[in-house]
């Protein structure tokens, strides 16, 4: 019973701050360099800018996967803000940060993390890029 129950992505314990702040981290430093979403960030976060976005994505996820309420933001509002955003960006923006939460996390929190990120982006893909979503 205690195996099915990890296996259904309910961990026993929620993720701690610390491994909020380990998959954020972790996760942009990799954004940074990687060929698209390198790119598409440096035209929209200067250099300045990028420990404040990291503070907000930790308050962000924090709010999702604890309810500490720390975000006060409109993610859909500031992705539709972005020009040049595409369906494109969305798949490897979710293709890396897999990579990074099932390297950083507990099995049982990557699967609870990932599909809260699969079913934000799918939304904020549709609400913020014109067109038709592209077949996976």
């Amino acid at each position: 019973m205690q195996a099915e129950y990890m296996i259904m992505g309910s961990p026993e314990r929620e993720v701690t701050e610390q491994e909020i702040e380990t998959l954020v981290h972790e996760f942009y430093a990799r954004v940074r360099s990687h060929p698209s979403l390198g790119a598409f960030f440096a035209r929209h976060l200067r250099g300045e800018d990028w420990p404040a976005h990291l503070a907000l994505m930790c308050d962000f996820w924090s709010s999702t996967l604890r309810a500490s309420r720390r975000y006060h933001g409109n993610p859909r509002l500031a992705h539709q803000r972005l020009p040049g955003l595409s369906h494109g960006h969305f798949r490897d923006w979710l293709a890396l940060f897999r990579e990074v939460a099932e390297k950083v996390l507990e099995p049982v929190h990557a699967v609870d993390v990932l599909r809260k990120a699969e079913k934000m982006g799918f939304h904020l893909a549709r609400a913020a890029v014109p067109g038709p979503m592209p077949e996976a």
